[in-house]
């Protein structure tokens, strides 16, 4: 018994950092939006950002096949990321096959010292 195996592959993706927040820009084009919650996981986890999902495409079925480049399969990317990162303050978005990721930064605890003069 053989099974088909999808292969998995990496999309490009852009990481910018501001004072307040990572940005992700990911291109993952084929995603079914309809979806999108089924097609497509985002995790933060023990200090590593996991972005996988699935990619279809809706071949012609009465076309004979002449070449192909178009990818279809797995997802995924892993990043290490800062353990500045606010866990419970993360947002995506997903337009036009292009996956927003952003991940606020803790806000900085300043601890002001009490001196006392005598």
């Amino acid at each position: 018994m053989t099974t088909e195996s999808k292969p998995i592959f990496m999309p490009s993706v852009d990481v910018y950092e501001t004072d307040k927040a990572f940005e992700f820009i990911a291109d993952m084009p084929g995603m079914d939006t309809s979806n999108i919650q089924e097609v497509l996981n985002v995790v933060l986890e023990k200090g590593q950002l996991k972005i996988s999902g699935d990619t279809y495409f809706q071949k012609p079925t009465e076309n004979k096949k002449v070449k192909l480049e178009y990818i279809e399969g797995k997802y995924q990317r892993i990043f290490n990321v800062a353990s500045s990162i606010n866990e419970e303050d993360i947002s995506g978005k997903y337009i036009d096959g292009v996956l927003y990721l952003t991940l606020l930064k803790k806000k900085p605890v300043v601890n002001k010292i009490s001196i006392k003069a005598e």
